[in-house]
């Protein structure tokens, strides 16, 4: 790779040029980046709507597991 090529670009510019190459059209990554976003979200969204209730078992569930990551076991106060 020759350095003398990027003179003049900005790191964005060489990140925009990469990302154009990369997809088809800008439609696309837009809806990828859409997909990908709403993945990530629903779960949470669902949590939300459903209520508090689900959200609490979801902390105690994160409480449990974390604990049993770091210290072997559940450990109750």
């Amino acid at each position: 790779m020759n350095l003398e090529s990027f003179k003049g670009y900005s790191i964005t510019t060489v990140v925009k040029d990469a990302i154009s190459r990369s997809y088809d059209s800008l439609e696309e990554l837009k809806l990828k980046t859409f997909v990908l976003g709403a993945n990530l979200l629903a779960p949470w969204l669902f949590l939300l709507y459903r209520g508090s209730t689900n959200l609490l078992a979801l902390i105690s569930w994160l409480h449990i597991s974390t604990s049993v990551w770091r210290y072997g076991g559940p450990h109750y106060h």
